[in-house]
């Protein structure tokens, strides 16, 4: 029973398949650059604030949150912005295919699927997501 649920989800045109996967990739690149994020964070605000420059450039910042806060400081924040992801990624992705295969659909002829239809497309597949994953940001 357990196998026949599991080989549902992992059928190549599974639904939920295309969806973990697509938060998975979407994770971990969060977390990979999350750190640059925070260190442009933190020169954007000290710029703003016109206090007295404590970080200068992107990897002193960096080792001075290293050094000042601990390594894992880097990656504060990073929970609320996978959540984001979870929400905003699935949805733009499985928005983008469904109006791809089912409402502009590709050349019959060619089997191409213009650029004229894939910009409209993102656009409205992009809007939706964000639309839905405004309240996580």
């Amino acid at each position: 029973d357990c196998f026949l649920r599991w080989s549902f989800i992992m059928k190549e045109e599974s639904f939920l398949l295309k969806y973990i996967l697509t938060i998975t990739s979407a994770a971990v690149a969060e977390t990979v650059t999350f750190p640059l994020d925070l260190t442009k964070t933190r020169l954007q605000v000290q710029g703003e604030l016109n206090r007295t420059k404590s970080y200068r450039g992107m990897l002193r910042t960096a080792a001075g949150i290293v050094r000042n806060e601990g390594f894992f400081k880097l990656w504060k924040g990073l929970q609320p912005a996978v959540l984001r992801h979870v929400v905003y990624s699935g949805c733009r992705m499985s928005f983008y295919e469904y109006i791809r295969d089912h409402i502009f659909k590709k050349d019959s002829n060619t089997g191409v699927y213009p650029l004229w239809k894939a910009i409209p497309t993102g656009m409205i597949a992009g809007g939706a997501a964000q639309f839905l994953a405004s309240p996580t940001d």
